[in-house]
């Protein structure tokens, strides 16, 4: 089952809303913020378990936006979904059924932490325009993954972002980047080219 969050112009302790459900096999979170009331963000997650794994499908698809009864407000909501949720995808994938693509929509700004993480059979993978954060080990050790697309909105990537993706050889980190944080390609022995902006100030170790 897959977790997702979602957003919540609105103060979450000002409404009653479910704060989780699962729709299509797929867990998310609904997000709160306060831009105002009736607009519905969320983030995917994972079923709790830190072995993660539970994701599987290929290719896997997150959907754009989700509808949803909710049982504490009584009626069906519109969601947006904004956000892959920190260790989401972890481990997912199995002998059995690979995952080895999964299709991301174009509503997305952030990938979490560890969203990815050991997902060891991904191939592949194009992250939407309009994501502006990649968390920290995010795409760590994809020992299978030979391509990377990042957009060109991207503006932070965390530390081991692409630790131990021994299969990538090559990459281009967007403009609107000026830090490579620490061991962002730590055992990548692969890769030969990594293509860097003019942009950036910082490379850490």
């Amino acid at each position: 089952m897959l977790m997702v969050a979602v957003s919540m112009p609105v103060l979450a302790e000002e409404f009653e809303y479910d704060t989780y459900f699962e729709e299509g096999g797929i867990r998310y979170d609904v997000l709160f913020d306060d831009y105002g009331a009736n607009t519905f963000h969320l983030k995917t997650t994972n079923k709790g378990d830190s072995y993660g794994g539970w994701y599987v499908g290929d290719p896997f698809v997150v959907p754009s936006h989700v509808d949803h009864y909710d049982t504490v407000k009584k009626e069906l909501l519109h969601y947006t979904v904004t956000e892959i949720g920190s260790g989401t995808f972890y481990h997912s994938g199995n002998d059995d059924n690979h995952m080895s693509s999964v299709s991301l929509p174009p509503t997305l700004t952030k990938i979490g932490d560890y969203s990815f993480a050991g997902a060891r059979y991904l191939t592949s993978l194009t992250i939407p325009e309009g994501v502006v954060e990649i968390g920290d080990r995010a795409f760590e050790r994809l020992e299978q993954l030979t391509s990377i697309s990042l957009p060109s909105t991207l503006c932070s990537i965390g530390a081991s972002a692409f630790s131990n993706c021994c299969s990538l050889s090559t990459i281009t980190i967007p403009s609107e980047v000026t830090v490579i944080n620490n061991q962002t390609f730590y055992g990548c022995t692969n890769l030969e080219t990594v293509n860097l902006p003019n942009g950036i100030t910082s490379i850490g170790k």
